[in-house]
């Protein structure tokens, strides 16, 4: 199935190579099956195009966390979490990549982050 999908998503693209939402979905397709470097081009491409768009770099910091790309999945998630603060996986997720590089303190600060933002019912948050 994935291998459909992705020729789907490449035959759109290649009619249409301005769709942001289908390089993201090309993307989960190629993390899916574990070809981590072409699912980080495409989240790279949707990011090209809407540089200010948090999916993209949420992707593409999962991605690199399943490469054991740590310091990068950081990266994408700080890009997340300084577009759209209330997003709560960002935080956790980014706790879970401190954890990888041994940062404990750094770690639990974005997990009591995720905490706060989830009990605090009076903020809508952004999850996944």
């Amino acid at each position: 199935m994935p291998k459909k999908i992705l020729n789907f998503y490449t035959a759109i693209l290649t009619l249409n190579p301005k769709i942001v939402e289908d390089y993201i979905k090309r993307g989960n397709a190629y993390s899916y099956i574990g070809e981590y470097t072409k699912a980080i081009a495409d989240y790279g491409a949707a990011i090209a195009l809407k540089p200010a768009y948090p999916k993209a770099y949420y992707r593409r910091g999962i991605t690199y966390a399943k490469n054991t790309e740590y310091a990068k999945a950081i990266a994408d998630y700080n890009e997340v979490i300084r577009r759209d603060p209330k997003h709560v996986e960002a935080y956790r997720r980014r706790g879970e990549a401190w954890h990888h590089l041994k940062e404990q303190e750094k770690a639990n600060a974005d997990w009591m982050a995720a905490k706060r933002l989830e009990m605090d019912s009076t903020v809508p948050v952004t999850s996944a």
